[in-house]
């Protein structure tokens, strides 16, 4: 039995956001054992004002306790892309989305989540199971401006296919309280 893997994705308080029905398919296909994830790409799109708060664009990678093996949790912070290195792999995406990557120094890491999968598998193939979650959260470059502040995020998981989105339109008022969202949505940092 193949492991399974359940992608979610989280923003702001680890809140899910709305997965259209379209994308359901693409994310039954993902299988985190075989993903190139040297090319696996998160967008996330925000309100003119909001940015992704720096650092906080994370991977949680875990795995359940099986074959008398204890359960294991990987936090891979993700690298933001620079806008000149995403030329060409930024169609479908709006002006504004800011895209993350997996760093090249956290893969090992990544590989070895993988390489425990593989041997508890063996063991164990129908109690193996595992998670990864993708979580960001906000800052604002001015006032918070009134009315919904609508997220989307979208998913590149290989070279030769676009994104498709995880989460479209999520307003972050319905997520953070309203007495909250100044401290949860903090000033972003030069």
């Amino acid at each position: 039995m193949r492991t399974l893997f359940v992608v979610l994705l989280a923003f702001g308080l680890a809140a899910c956001g709305h997965v259209p029905l379209s994308s359901i398919p693409k994310l039954k296909r993902m299988d985190f054992m075989t993903m190139e994830v040297e090319v696996l790409r998160v967008a996330v799109e925000m309100p003119d004002g909001l940015r992704v708060r720096p650092g906080s664009a994370i991977i949680n990678l875990g795995l359940n306790e099986s074959a008398g093996e204890p359960a294991l949790q990987e936090r891979i912070v993700l690298q933001q892309v620079p806008l000149s290195q995403s030329a060409g792999q930024l169609a479908g995406l709006a002006p504004n989305a800011q895209v993350f990557r997996i760093a090249e120094a956290d893969i090992p890491r990544l590989e070895a989540m993988r390489e425990t999968t593989r041997a508890r598998r063996k063991v164990d193939p129908d109690d193996t199971k595992g998670t990864l979650t993708v979580t960001s959260g906000a800052c604002r470059t001015a006032t918070l401006p009134s009315g919904p502040l609508p997220v989307t995020t979208k998913l590149k998981t290989a070279p030769d296919e676009p994104y498709f989105t995880l989460t479209r339109n999520v307003d972050l008022r319905t997520l953070v309280p309203a007495r909250q969202l100044q401290t949860e949505v903090p000033l972003c940092q030069s």
